[in-house]
């Protein structure tokens, strides 16, 4: 399981996209709905929703065809020309992993990641302060 960040440029708002496990494979599809929150109520509480998240679902599996869509028809490449993306999930050793990604084409299934290099790793139980510094490093990564 994990989470697709989307800070969008042009409005104070961040877009919340789940991605769950595929019943006999690590990688599954993206469900809605999209969870939408303003920019001052991810910075306080951002971290505490991505764990909540990632501890609710990290079980979940579903198959294509069970997928919720995260847009409306026409929406998706409109909302995500506008974002920049960061991947939120965590590793083997139960890490949080902050992962810069671009889109090679304005869809969900168009993101790739800027390389394992500009990965970030942070312990679970890591600081807000320590969370915001590492988020907005990658972030930058990101843009």
């Amino acid at each position: 399981m994990s989470l697709t960040i989307l800070i969008n440029k042009k409005a104070p708002e961040v877009g919340i996209v789940r991605w769950f496990k595929a019943p006999k494979m690590s990688g599954g599809p993206p469900s809605g709905p999209l969870v939408r929150l303003s920019a001052d109520e991810f910075r306080a509480k951002g971290l505490e929703v991505i764990k909540r998240y990632l501890e609710e679902d990290e079980r979940i599996r579903i198959e294509d065809h069970d997928a919720v869509p995260v847009f409306a028809p026409g929406e998706e490449r409109i909302y995500l020309k506008n974002c920049s993306p960061v991947s939120v999930f965590r590793d083997h050793l139960g890490q949080l992993v902050l992962a810069p990604h671009r889109f090679r084409k304005y869809a969900l299934g168009g993101l790739s990641d800027v390389g394992p290099e500009a990965f970030r790793k942070l312990p679970w139980d890591c600081s807000v302060e320590e969370f915001w510094t590492c988020f907005d490093a990658v972030l930058a990564e990101a843009s």
